[in-house]
């Protein structure tokens, strides 16, 4: 059997911890290649993108940012004291599993959130000939990026759609002290979080909606 072309679409060839650990276990998966990076960080520097939270979206939301990162800052802190989570926040190269790499550079909507892509970089997306496209990058991605690969574009997001949604991941659960928390995987469609609900999960017990 032929095995599932992988592309993941990332902001850069360093990553988190599970996008790493997904190209790693990918490997040992006979029915499986991720055989491209497709990378589509925006170009300018984070100090940019600072500059422009703050002309775009006002003091309040910059400040916001701001807080949330000294909150990142801390808990990196105190995760070095857990074996079980001590590497959390550590990036690794993902150019050690996967081989291919493809530069796209996203057009950003005023508001910062929405990715949409140039025809000559969704043909670049299309020239790999790839089955499924998985987001693993930041942006909310509209357009013909969507239908670049021949399954589209699936994506993990953290909490029960039907109940929370938004970041942080994970936080309404600890702040309403809900006994669960949940994450969906879903197909991207041009309606924000409104795509079509591939598995619905909650603390381990998943439901597979294909």
């Amino acid at each position: 059997m032929k095995a599932l072309k992988v592309g993941l679409l990332v902001n850069g060839r360093f990553s988190n911890k599970y996008d790493y650990e997904l190209a790693v276990w990918a490997k040992d998966q006979p029915s499986i290649e991720i055989s491209h990076l497709v990378i589509h960080s925006p170009r300018n520097s984070k100090l940019g993108r600072l500059a422009n939270t703050f002309l775009r979206q006002g003091p309040y939301v910059l400040l916001s940012k701001v807080l949330f990162r000294l909150v990142v800052a801390v808990e990196k802190v105190l995760l070095k004291g857990n074996s079980k989570h001590r590497d959390h926040h550590q990036v690794f190269d993902l150019s050690e599993w996967v081989n291919g790499v493809v530069t796209i550079s996203p057009i950003v909507s005023k508001s910062g959130f929405v990715y949409r892509f140039s025809i000559e970089d969704v043909e670049k997306v299309r020239a790999l000939d790839l089955d499924l496209l998985i987001r693993c990058g930041t942006g909310i991605l509209h357009g013909d990026i969507l239908r670049a690969s021949r399954l589209g574009i699936i994506s993990f997001h953290h909490g029960d759609n039907r109940i929370n949604r938004g970041s942080p991941a994970g936080f309404w659960e600890s702040y309403y002290a809900w006994p669960q928390t949940g994450f969906v995987i879903q197909r991207l469609t041009e309606d924000l979080d409104a795509g079509e609900v591939l598995i619905r999960a909650r603390s381990g017990r998943a439901s597979f909606i294909l």
